[in-house]
């Protein structure tokens, strides 16, 4: 809707001018003046030229979802020092890569995004080429119930050491996921599927949970995946909306390490 609405603002100046050498009449710009019968008008010629030309909304509506992903990152980017510690630095979160790694990159998640799913193969290929970069895991189930299963049965399998080998197997996992289907994944890895039970529904794991919820509210996150970039020596930060390629994440490093 609010791309029509910014098409109609474009599409009324248009409009207005081609009512005025219709009509001959000297109107006035303000659209709350116009009679009803010029407003009759405009609007038949507005539609009139959305039909003939259905490509202008897809044009609006790229503009429109470019200029919210902006926003969106100016939002995140300025939270960022508020959260910093929890995002990067927290002990309880998963990582994978160079635990020491200055270079940085946070990823949240849920194990039955598709677009989570696709991510996988890039980001290990982002760590075979970045020596120094280390990949923090911010398991957010955004979608519940079995979502939040998986979550929690990651998180459990950290603690025996089996976290990115649940992780893989839960993102390779065809949709919907199961209990069922997440217990048989969690013993196909090798964990210890008694003491993985006691530790899902363990207080430290609804911390990491929470924690984790916290931190992608304070970000004002909107989906899933949305990763958070930095290096830790220029102190810089990137942020990265949804779905996107391992060129782009190795362009934006590269960004981050020549500042």
């Amino acid at each position: 809707m609010a791309s029509i609405k910014y098409l109609c603002n474009i599409g009324l100046t248009i409009a207005t001018t081609a009512l005025l050498y219709s009509t001959s009449l000297a109107a006035p710009t303000n659209a709350d003046t116009f009679t009803p019968a010029q407003q009759k008008s405009i609007e038949k010629i507005i539609h009139h030229y959305l039909v003939q030309h259905p490509e202008v909304l897809l044009e609006a509506s790229i503009k429109l979802r470019e200029n919210q992903g902006k926003q969106q990152e100016q939002q995140a980017l300025q939270a960022v020092a508020k959260v910093k510690t929890a995002l990067f630095d927290d002990p309880n979160s998963p990582t994978a890569g160079n635990p020491n790694g200055n270079e940085v990159l946070v990823e949240f998640f849920d194990y039955q995004c598709p677009h989570c799913k696709s991510m996988i193969e890039p980001i290990k290929k982002l760590i075979a080429k970045n020596k120094n970069l280390k990949v923090v895991f911010k398991d957010w189930p955004i979608f519940g119930g079995s979502s939040e299963t998986a979550a929690r049965a990651a998180i459990a399998a950290d603690k025996q050491g089996k976290y990115l080998e649940l992780h893989d197997a839960l993102l390779k996992a065809d949709n919907p996921l199961t209990d069922e289907k997440i217990m048989d994944l969690a013993k196909s890895v090798g964990c210890d599927l008694i003491q993985l039970q006691k530790d899902m529904n363990s207080a430290a794991t609804d911390n990491v949970v929470k924690s984790n919820f916290k931190v992608a509210q304070a970000l004002d996150l909107q989906g899933t995946p949305a990763f958070v970039l930095t290096n830790k020596t220029t102190n810089n930060y990137k942020f990265i909306p949804g779905q996107t390629t391992e060129e782009n994440l190795q362009k934006l490093l590269d960004q981050l390490n020549k500042k």
